[in-house]
C-alpha cells in the first residue's frame, strides 16, 4: 500500500504558473548580493515580477520578507492583481491573506507590507528580503531608509535589500543607484533598464506614451534615467498622469466653475474647462469661432448642463474681451480673467502665473483631471522662472507654443478655473442671475 504523501513533500512537488520579464528574473535570481537597486522605465513589469520572485522564495524556504510601497491602497491592489491569481496555485491550507494587517504567510514564511503614508507603521524586525517598490517616492523620506530599512538588513548574513522603480528626479533613489553603481566590494549592484525592455508590451504603446512627454520627462519614465524634472517645470508629470488616471474623485461636492480660453486664431482652439469641486470633468473644443459663435456656444453648453455654473471665468485678452461682453449683458455669471493682472500673492508675477499655482495646489489636493493628451503635453511642458525682484513666473505662451508645436489651450482653460476661489461679482443675487439666463429663449435669435 501506498504511503500517503506528507504535507512537505506535496509542497516540494509544486509547479507554480510564472513569468518573468527576462531582465528582471536575471537579477532577482542573481546571488551574492546584499543590494540591488533597479531604476527602470514604466510598465517594465517589476512590480509584478517581485510578487512572483518573493512567492518562490517563500514557498521554498522558511524566510521572513517586508514590501514597501506608497500608500495602503496600492498594496491591496498589488496583492488581488499578482499575488491572488499565484496564491491560488497553492494549496488553501498553506497560504493565508491577512487583510487586515497587510500580511502574507506561504507555509512557514511571513511577507509584511507596509506603506510610505503610515510610517509610523514600518516595525523594526529583521528580514531576509526587504523590497522597496516606488523608491523614487517613497525614498523622500529619509527616515524610512536610514533609521527603519538598514538596520532591518542586521539580522540576517545574507539578507537582500532590493530597491526599485521610475526615478523622480535626484533624491535617496538616486544616491543609493550611485552608491551601488561605484561599489568595488561586490555586494551591492545597480541596474538601469528602459520600458522597451519588457517583451510583453508592443512597443507601439510606449512609442506612443513617448511622443506624450517632453524629452527629460521621457528619458525619466521611459528609459529610467535620473534627471533633474523639477528644475524649471511647474507641473511634476507623474503628479498629472496619475490625476488623469484616478479612479475616484477627492470631493465633487463643490460649486461648478467653468473656464473659458478663446482662440486668438490660426490653429489655436477655443476650449471650455468645466469643474465641480476637485475634479476637472470636461474639455470642450472648437475651432474657427468667432465672437458670436463662441457666446452661443458657451450659452448652449450652459443650457444643457445638468449642474449649471456659478461661475465663468473668461481670458479678457483678445477677442474674449467681446465674448465677455456680450455674456456679461445676457446676465451669464462671467468674471474678466485678466490674465496680465498683478498677482494676489507677493511671491507670483501675474494672475497666469497664480491661476497655473492654483491647478498645481489642487492637483496636490487629489483634484481628478478629464484624460486629455494636449492636456497632459500643455501642463507637463510648462515652465516657470523668476524675475529679477524674486517673483516667480511663467514662461511666454509663445515659446512654448513653438516648443509643444501649438497654443496650450486645453491647459488655459484648465487653470482659468482656479482664477480665483469666488467670484466677487456672483454673490447674494446669483439665484436671480441664474434664473435670468436660464429663461433667455435662444441664442440662436440674437
Amino acid at each position: 500500500m501506498a504511503r500517503k504523501k506528507t504535507k512537505q513533500k506535496q509542497i516540494e512537488e509544486i509547479t507554480l504558473k510564472i513569468t518573468y520579464v527576462p531582465c528582471l528574473r536575471k537579477v532577482l535570481f542573481e546571488e551574492g548580493l546584499r543590494r540591488k537597486v533597479i531604476t527602470k522605465g514604466r510598465r517594465l513589469g517589476l512590480t509584478q515580477c517581485m510578487s512572483h520572485f518573493l512567492i518562490e522564495q517563500m514557498l521554498q524556504n522558511e524566510i521572513k520578507c517586508m514590501w514597501g510601497d506608497t500608500v495602503s491602497g496600492n498594496i491591496r491592489r498589488y496583492i488581488q492583481r499578482y499575488w491572488m491569481p499565484i496564491l491560488k496555485q497553492l494549496p488553501s491550507y498553506i497560504w493565508e491573506w491577512q487583510k487586515q494587517d497587510n500580511i502574507v504567510r506561504i507555509n512557514k514564511s511571513i511577507c509584511d507590507f507596509r506603506s510610505g503614508d503610515r510610517p509610523e507603521n514600518w516595525e523594526g524586525f529583521g528580514y531576509h528580503y526587504i523590497f522597496l517598490n516606488e523608491a523614487g517616492i517613497i525614498l523622500e523620506d529619509r527616515y524610512l531608509w536610514e533609521n527603519a530599512v538598514r538596520p532591518m538588513l542586521l539580522d540576517f548574513p545574507k539578507s537582500v535589500a532590493i530597491v526599485g522603480g521610475t526615478p523622480k528626479g535626484k533624491n535617496l533613489f538616486y544616491e543609493l543607484w550611485e552608491d551601488a553603481k561605484q561599489d568595488k566590494t561586490g555586494r551591492k549592484r545597480a541596474y538601469q533598464f528602459s520600458s522597451y525592455e519588457n517583451p510583453y508590451i508592443d512597443h507601439a504603446e510606449i512609442d506612443e506614451m513617448k511622443s506624450d512627454l517632453p524629452e527629460n520627462i521621457a528619458r525619466q519614465e521611459i528609459y529610467g534615467e535620473f534627471v533633474d524634472v523639477s528644475e524649471n517645470y511647474l507641473f511634476p508629470y507623474n503628479l498629472v498622469f496619475d490625476a488623469m488616471h484616478m479612479k475616484k474623485c477627492a470631493d465633487e461636492s463643490g460649486v461648478e466653475i467653468w473656464g473659458l480660453d478663446v482662440a486668438r486664431g490660426g490653429d489655436d482652439f477655443t476650449v471650455l474647462a468645466k469643474r465641480r469641486g476637485l475634479h476637472i470633468y470636461e474639455l470642450v473644443k472648437r475651432h474657427g469661432l468667432d465672437t458670436m459663435e463662441v457666446v452661443t456656444f458657451v450659452s448652449d453648453e450652459v443650457r444643457k448642463a445638468k449642474i449649471r455654473p456659478h461661475t465663468i471665468f473668461v481670458d479678457t485678452i483678445g477677442i474674449g474681451a467681446g465674448v465677455y461682453d456680450r455674456l456679461n449683458q445676457l446676465s451669464f455669471p462671467v468674471f474678466p480673467a485678466t490674465v496680465s493682472n498683478k498677482a494676489t500673492r507677493q511671491e507670483l508675477k501675474n494672475m497666469r502665473c497664480e491661476m497655473y499655482v492654483n491647478l498645481l495646489e489642487k492637483l496636490k489636493l487629489g483634484l481628478k483631471l478629464v484624460y486629455d493628451r494636449d492636456l497632459l503635453l500643455d501642463l507637463t511642458n510648462l515652465k516657470f522662472l523668476f524675475d529679477s525682484q524674486g517673483k516667480m513666473y511663467l514662461e511666454p505662451k509663445d515659446k512654448l507654443k513653438q516648443r509643444i508645436g501649438r497654443s496650450p489651450d486645453a491647459a488655459d482653460a484648465a487653470a482659468l478655473t482656479c482664477y480665483t476661489e469666488v467670484a466677487p461679482n456672483i454673490g447674494k443675487d446669483y439665484n436671480q442671475i441664474v434664473k435670468s439666463y436660464i429663461e433667455i429663449p435662444s441664442v440662436s435669435a440674437w
